[in-house]
């Protein structure tokens, strides 16, 4: 049987999570840049799973 993990999202609410996910995409260059990580110039799957992930905590 498969366990699922509940965790507590810091924007539990849809309109919370997409004003984070507004103000994450506002800043993402900062996120790249302080993880040594190349900006990206097109979207990729990963940037697109990074802004999900991100808009589930960032405050």
């Amino acid at each position: 049987m498969a366990c699922i993990a509940l965790t507590r999202h810091s924007n539990p609410t849809l309109e919370s999570y997409l004003e984070a996910m507004e103000a994450w995409i506002e800043g993402m260059e900062s996120y790249y840049v302080n993880t040594n990580q190349s900006i990206p110039e097109q979207p990729t799957w990963k940037v697109l799973a990074d802004i999900l992930y991100a808009s589930k905590i960032y405050e």
